[in-house]
């Protein structure tokens, strides 16, 4: 198997584009870890998941193990890349570096932006927060 070599972001829309998967990632594993204690915490060997009026619980925790999985992986290439001696500062490391923002803050900078690339970001949003109707 030939190994694609890790190379810096091409531009600051490329980086964006990036995040913005790894925040839909991280939104489908905190939807699904709310739902999963919505149903009263994690599968229960033996009982049978027959209700229409609720998810099976084995069907969410697979959920939550894959969405797990992609948030870590995404989270771990963006910053691979980021981190490679020739990538250039993105504008976003320039806007914290100036106003001097923490990790936290700057996850709040890329949140806030989220709706302008997708208004599917709403519905995510939505989930996380476990309002259904939007």
């Amino acid at each position: 198997m030939t190994r694609v070599p890790v190379l810096p972001f091409p531009s600051d829309l490329a980086y964006l584009q990036e995040e913005m998967l790894w925040i839909e990632a991280r939104c489908k594993r905190l939807a699904a870890v709310r739902t999963l204690a919505a149903l009263d915490g994690p599968p229960k060997a033996g009982r049978r998941y027959r209700d229409d009026s609720a998810e099976d619980p084995r069907l969410v925790a697979l959920r939550l193990k894959a969405a797990l999985a992609d948030e870590t992986r995404l989270r771990a290439q963006i910053d691979q890349r980021l981190g490679l001696p020739e990538a250039n500062p993105t504008s976003l490391d320039r806007l914290c570096t100036m106003h001097k923002l923490d990790n936290f803050e700057r996850t709040l900078v890329l949140l806030s932006a989220a709706p302008a690339f997708s208004r599917g970001f709403e519905e995510h949003f939505a989930s996380v927060m476990g309002d259904r109707h939007c």
